[in-house]
Order: C-alpha cells, then structure tokens, then sequence
C-alpha cells in the first residue's frame, strides 16, 4: 500500500484498511466472510499491522481485546452474522472498556446476496451499548475510521463500524493522508482487575460506568440541508441516496443526516423545524425507532414515520427505485417513471466450480439417504445447488441439528461441514455428539481452504498451500477428533466416488458417530498452484450417440462443464479440470471417456 499521501482510486473496504494503519493500528483479526472480507486481505499485507484470520468471529474478538487492552489499537472485521457469534464477548468488552482504540468493522448484507440471513446487527449496538458509526460514502469510510480510534480511546468504549455491501464494494476517489514514519510500538498488558474482572457488584458498578461513558460520547455528527414542514432523515448509505432523489425530484425539503446512529444526541431533533420527516432506511426500522423515541421523550410537535411502514419493517435491499417511490409518494408528488426496465435474465443459481472435490460426496449422501433419511448440511461451499440439504442456518448447523434428530428418530442420518466450518463452529458439536452418543454419519469436506470467500487458510491449511509459514502449527482434522474422543474416523480420496459410496454405506451400518473426512484440495488452488498436474491428467469427452441422458453427470453430479445443448451433452475443455467424476457416475461408462491425446476429429 502507497506510503504517500493523496487521492486513491479505494473501495469502501480498502479505504477501512488504509485507515486503520493511517490511525496507526498494530492488530487485525478477522474471520472472513463477503462483504467485508477485503480489508483484512490489505492489512495482511503489511508490515505494520500484525493481522490475522481467526478460527472464528468470537475468537478473533477475543484476540483483539488483548491486543487493546495492551495499549495497542486493534481493529476487527467480520459480516453481520458473524457479529452473533462475537456478541457475548462484545458486550463483555463494553462493560470492561478499552485501553486502546478498538474499532469492529461489520459487513452487513441487506438482501441477503451472499448470506444465509440479512439480519439488521444495528441492534446489537444498542443491545451491547457500542456507539454505532453509520458512514455515508468511501471517503466518510476513511474519515469516519480515523474519528472511530480516537472516539474509542476518549470514551473507553469500542465502536461497531457500519459498512452495508454496497458501501463495501463502492469504489471511489479519495483523498488519504500519509501513513506515519514508524508503524506502532509493541504492547504491555498491565493489570487492571476493577475492569478486567466482571463478577457480581463490579459487574453492576462497569454497567454503570459503561452507561455514562455511552453518555458522553452523544454528539451530533449530523448536518442538515433545506425548509419546509415536511423532512427526510437518513444514515448512511442512505444519505446520498436521498440527496440524489431530491434532486432529481426537484424537492428542496429538509435533510437530516445522522453519521453516529447510536447512542442519539438528546437534541439531534430540536433544531430540524419539521411537523414530520420520513426516515429513509431498510430492514428493521432501527433508526425510526430510536427518533420516534427520542421525539416522545423530548415532547416535539414532530411525526416520524419510516419508509418501510407503518411498522418500520422491511425484508430486502432497498432499491434507488423503491426509495424514489416512497420519497414521492411522502412529499404528495408524482412518481417518475423507471430511468430504465430491469433486463430479462434467466436465473443463476450458485453452483460448484468446475471438479470442485464436494460433488461426489454430497451426490453419494444424497443417493445414500433416499427418500426417508435425514441429511443436514452446513454453511459454505458445500450449501451449493444441486446438492441441497434438508436445513441450512448458521456456522455449525448441520452436525448440531442433526444429532437431535439422530437422538430422537430412527432414521438414517448425515451430516456435512466444511474443514472451515468445522474450526469454526463444528468441534463442540462434535463434542456433544460424541459425548450422547448420536447415530450419525458426519462428512467432514476437506478442501484446505475457507474456498467460498477466496480461499484464505484454515487450521488445517500447511504454508506450501498458503498457509502459516513457519511458526504456524497446521492442525489436521484427524487429530483434532481424535482430541475430542472420536475413534471412528476414515480418510477419503474425493476424487475416487467407488471408494467414497463404500465408506459411506460402511459408516451408516456402525453404531455411535462415524466421520469420514472427504479430502480433495480446491481444484482452482490446485490449478493455480501447479498448472502442470492438470495438464497431465487425462481429459474426458463426451460421445453423443452413447451417452442415455439419464442426468448423472449433468444433473446428479450438477458439473458445470458439461453443457446441455438441447439434443446433446458436451464437455467444455476449456472449463473441465480433469476431475473425473463425470467418468466415475456415468451409469455405462462408455458415453464418457478419457484421452491422453487430442482426438483426430
């Protein structure tokens, strides 16, 4: 990253980055996951910043606690749902204070593009006491980042950093300042026990301390625009959406914007002269909420209603052309009409890539279960069409519902995780499947990545694949079972669908919990890494005149290099990578075959 000061072509995300080593921070920790995954990318990159991915959300928290709590800055990424599983230790951390700025960075996804949930985690920094920045462009990103630091060091309170996917992904010009002449100074952790140790009445006494300090940091970081008795109020990305949309309707009404959402100035209304404002925002009315409140309380002759109704609550992104609609429809002015129609796309459903090494597990487990068992999957790449599983929620899903199922029913039941996925989340279910003694079969899917958010490393990742290098211990997953007292456990090529329907049945006739853990390295990693191991792999074509259309490779096994052109299948050489699995499923094996040379015709 350019040392120099002056304008940067940056992301929302990379203008995060370039912040927190602007605001001279010394620790990152992140658990990856779009939008947000970007800026722990950066400031891996530096020497200035000891950064790293965490085994999970909660951890990484935990990590960064340390780290301020040591008298260095810290900062903490991570997408909305992973603010669930950091949110006990967040609001612990609020009751025991900072010692150095901590700021947590949360990519949220309204409209749920890359998410299991489009929860609205605004709430939490009410729940956790955070003071809330709601940052408005790329440029405020940056401004807004550098302010957070000092804020949380002023205060004693960490800051939750607001970045919805469209401010993550905007890319802008922006003016950035130089980075300092000496990167940050090492740590020392000194004892503080009247905040470190929350038990009883020190808890209550922190809470109190907590409340007043959340006081405090109430200011206004607001500015408002145009007359009339009828307003908007916006935050955020919001903000320039509303600004955009007055212009363009010709409105010169008030506009109210709020940059810290929470906690509320007590006289952030008092000077916006409105009879009623409409409050532009998605999802669930966090920011109605709180000034209808604040109205209440402070008697204003002010209606504040919510661009999602009545009830302040909405499902989905919200569009420029909803909000257009909505700010018409408020004011009593015509609608326009749609700068342009949506065009007519046929769906895309997310798939694997090309010989991903999860298709031949999840079509045998799902040929395996049949029509009256029970199969649980699990956040990742494994939650990709065509292979569905019977329930998909949250990190660590599949193999925790699926021992009560086990527990409860006579079915045959399978659960699947990702090696990410089962770092993260997986061991203490696994733990207490063990420990019940579940009948289940869990397939633990071993690409040695966290492939779905561009394959950073796991726990089990070595340093030739990307890993730690050096110092960093790999933990394979083996031994982390075998830790947690499991002693049915089997390895499994991916690659080889025989030998992967075998182990399978073979599993589900044993009593008690059988893991078998399905190994086959990303095939993009692998075809990155070493080229030349693809190209020495047979290729495969596809012979029209045998081939019976009974939809396994296609449809069962769901690979996307074999292409349906109506009267005939045809494999697409350029995007095959050799796996083989086509030729494995074929139910004749002689509609597919392979060649080591380029066929004469």
């Amino acid at each position: 990253m350019d040392p120099a000061g002056g304008a940067f072509l940056l992301s929302g995300n990379e203008a995060l980055a370039r912040a927190a080593l602007n605001a001279g921070v010394g620790f990152a920790a992140s658990y990856p996951g779009s939008p947000i995954t970007e800026t722990n990318e950066w400031l891996l990159k530096s020497p200035r910043v000891k950064a790293q991915w965490s085994t999970n959300e909660h951890v990484a928290l935990h990590a960064a606690t340390g780290a301020c709590w040591s008298g260095v800055r810290s900062l903490v990424t991570m997408k909305q749902v992973g603010l669930h599983v950091a949110a006990d230790p967040a609001a612990y951390l609020a009751y025991a204070g900072v010692k150095a700025g901590l700021v947590l960075g949360v990519g949220t996804d309204p409209g749920a593009n890359s998410s299991t949930g489009e929860f609205d985690v605004r709430w939490l920094a009410r729940e956790m006491h955070w003071p809330l920045f709601e940052p408005a462009t790329v440029q405020e990103v940056y401004a807004f980042a550098l302010a957070a630091w000092d804020l949380s060091e002023q205060s004693g309170l960490p800051i939750l950093f607001h970045m919805p996917a469209p401010l993550c992904h905007t890319v802008a010009v922006i003016e950035v300042a130089p980075l300092p002449a000496v990167g940050p100074a090492p740590g020392h952790f000194k004892q503080d026990p009247d905040s470190f140790v929350n038990v009883g009445g020190r808890a209550v006494k922190n809470h109190a301390r907590l409340l007043d300090r959340l006081r405090a940091v109430q200011d206004r970081w607001s500015s408002q625009s145009g007359q009339g008795k009828q307003g908007i109020i916006a935050a955020g990305i919001h903000h320039p959406m509303a600004v955009e949309i007055l212009r363009e309707l010709g409105a010169d009404v008030p506009l109210l914007k709020l940059g810290l959402s929470h906690p509320l100035h007590p006289e952030i209304l008092q000077g916006f002269a409105v009879e009623e404002a409409l409050v532009l925002e998605e999802l669930d009315g966090f920011l109605s909420s709180g000034l209808q409140a604040l109205a209440n309380r402070a008697r204003l002759p002010m209606w504040i209603s919510s661009s999602n109704g009545p009830d302040g609550l909405a499902a989905g992104q919200m569009t420029y052309a909803q909000a257009r609609e909505r700010i018409a429809t408020y004011l009593g002015l015509p609608v326009p009409a749609p700068l342009m129609s949506p065009p007519d796309l046929p769906p895309r459903p997310g798939t694997f890539c090309p010989g991903c090494s999860h298709r031949s597990p999840l079509m045998a487990i799902r040929e395996m279960v049949g029509e009256t068992g029970v199969y649980g999957g699990d956040i990742g790449c494994s939650s990709l069409p065509p292979h569905a599983s019977d329930w998909l929620t949250c990190m660590g899903s599949g193999i925790g519902i699926a021992q009560g199922v086990a527990l409860v029913t006579d079915q045959k039941v399978i659960a699947s995780i990702g090696d990410s996925t089962f770092f993260h989340a997986g061991l203490p279910g696994v733990l207490n499947a063990q420990q019940q003694g579940a009948n289940l079969v869990l397939v633990v899917l071993d690409n040695q990545y966290v492939a779905m958010t561009g394959h950073q490393p796991t726990a089990n990742t070595d340093g030739p694949h990307g890993g730690p290098p050096g110092g960093g211990q790999t933990i394979t997953i083996e031994t982390a079972l075998a830790g947690l007292g499991v002693t049915d456990v089997r390895r499994v090529d991916a690659y080889d669908y025989k030998q992967m329907r075998y182990e399978l049945a073979q599993a589900m006739g044993r009593p008690g919990m059988a893991v078998l853990v399905v190994a086959g390295e990303c095939r993009l990693q692998l075809g990155r890494r070493e080229p030349e191991r693809i190209e020495a792999l047979p290729r495969y074509a596809l012979i029209p005149e045998l081939c019976n259309h009974c939809g396994a490779c296609y449809e069962q096994l769901g690979c996307v290099a074999i292409h349906d052109l109506g009267a005939e299948l045809k494999i697409d050489l350029d995007a095959c990578t050799r796996c083989g699995l086509c030729y494995q499923v074929c139910t004749d094996r002689k509609a597919i075959i392979p060649y080591t040379l380029e066929p004469k015709s």
